[in-house]
């Protein structure tokens, strides 16, 4: 079965977040990153939620196989160990503060032979 690995810096899941989540579960077993919260508070916004909490939410969710703690706002690390067959984001990083973490994690999926699986969310709510 084929891997599919996909990061959240998220306190809050949405339904877009499911629907993206149920999409990359079509594509094989799931294995969701968990932002460390000292990135989170980097990257966006101290987070309201303690990454422990986090974790446990996002292992309850159905679809997700698998949760491991993201420690770096680039994905390289985590690539390199799991080495999935794709990376599955909204597509919220094309532009702005988020895409140099496409970039890297483009460069990072060439070293192991990865696809980057883009995957446009829509909130059904």
């Amino acid at each position: 079965m084929k891997t599919v690995y996909m990061c959240f810096s998220t306190d809050i899941i949405h339904s877009g977040h499911i629907n993206v989540i149920q999409k990359a579960a079509r594509l094989g077993r799931v294995v969701a990153g968990v932002l460390c919260d000292r990135c989170v508070a980097i990257y966006e916004k101290y987070p309201l939620l303690p990454e422990q909490e986090r974790v446990k939410i996002l292992e309850n969710i159905i679809g997700i196989d698998r949760v491991v703690v993201q420690n770096d706002i680039y994905y390289d690390e985590v690539i390199r160990k799991l080495r999935p067959d794709y990376v599955v984001h909204g597509d919220n990083w094309r532009t702005g503060y988020q895409k140099p973490v496409r970039e890297r994690v483009i460069e990072a999926l060439k070293e192991c032979s990865c696809t980057v699986k883009k995957q446009t969310t829509k909130n059904k709510r």
